[in-house]
Formats: structure tokens, C-alpha cells, sequence
């Protein structure tokens, strides 16, 4: 029902605006609330070995925080750490320093620009769902979304990263 779900991305959207220890607290409330459980629900998380058999596949592995933190919601010191984590377990797993970043639900601050350059980030990118002007920061990189719902059919594909809305 159009309703439910809308009133749902609302309250996911407003959970996002918190910083992570309210966001905390909200989800322990409605858990508690609603009688559920409150230990971390999983999403869809690649292994190890997905990452792995990627990166030996030619993919580039990049960086988006250690704990998937929304950046505008934290102060500078859990962003440099958050950074700082992510790039350090993935370099040892990887064998490799990622170079690039990806700010997590598409939120971000001009400002986070310094702590990605002392973090040892080369590149980030958003989710500005438009295609690279010359002006653009190599820290703000726009990308265009792509799904399973867009990408199983070319013309679709091909209509989407020519900027037609809707596709």
C-alpha cells in the first residue's frame, strides 16, 4: 500500500538525519515498541570471499566507512576514524590501499573533503544520479543508479545514462 510505505521511507529517512547514538536509541524504542529483538539486523552484505573472488575478477575494491556511518550525522573525529578504519582492514585484506570512497546513503558535506585527503582517499563519489562535469571534485564524483530493474534490458541501460528521467 502506497501509504505504508511511504510513511516507512519517512521514518527511514529520518532515522538517516540522526547522529548514530540517537539513531541508536530511536531503533531501540520502536524495537521495544513494536516487542521486537535488538540485535543488528543483516542485510545484504558480501563476504570476504565475494570481495575477493571480485578484486581477483578485476574489480576495484573501494572504501565506505567502517560501520556504514552517515557521515553529515558525525562529528569530525568519527569520520576520520570511520574512514581511517575502512581503508586500514581493507588494505589487509586486500593486499591493497583503496584510493577511493563512497559516501554511504549518498550524504555528504563539502567539508568531508579534508578529512578523506588525510584519510589517504584519492577519489569519492556520490549518488548525485548525473553524469561528470569538468568542474567536478575528484572527491565529489557524481554516479547515475543502476539496478537489476534498469540494467536487464539495454534500451533501458542506454536511456538511463543518457539522463532520461524515469528509466
Amino acid at each position: 500500500r502506497p501509504d505504508i510505505t511511504a510513511a516507512i521511507d519517512g521514518y527511514l529517512e529520518g532515522l538517516k538525519a540522526l547522529t548514530p547514538a540517537q539513531r541508536s536509541d530511536a531503533l531501540r524504542e520502536y524495537y521495544g515498541f513494536i516487542g521486537a529483538d535488538t540485535y543488528p539486523i543483516r542485510g545484504s552484505v558480501l563476504s570476504w570471499e565475494q570481495v575477493l573472488e571480485m578484486k581477483q575478477h578485476g574489480f576495484t575494491i573501494g572504501s565506505h566507512t567502517h560501520t556504514h556511518a552517515i557521515l553529515e550525522t558525525c562529528d569530525d573525529d568519527t569520520i576520520l576514524r570511520e574512514l581511517v578504519t575502512s581503508r586500514d582492514i581493507l588494505a589487509d585484506r586486500l593486499g591493497r590501499v583503496p584510493e577511493m570512497f563512497c559516501f554511504p546513503n549518498a550524504r555528504y558535506r563539502l567539508e568531508h573533503q579534508r578529512l578523506l585527503e588525510r584519510a589517504g582517499y584519492k577519489w569519492a563519489f556520490t549518488m548525485d544520479n548525473r553524469s561528470l562535469r569538468i568542474s567536478d571534485s575528484c572527491y565529489f564524483l557524481p554516479r547515475i543508479a543502476v539496478d537489476e530493474r534498469i540494467s536487464w534490458q539495454p534500451s533501458y541501460l542506454r536511456l538511463r545514462l543518457l539522463g532520461f528521467p524515469g528509466y
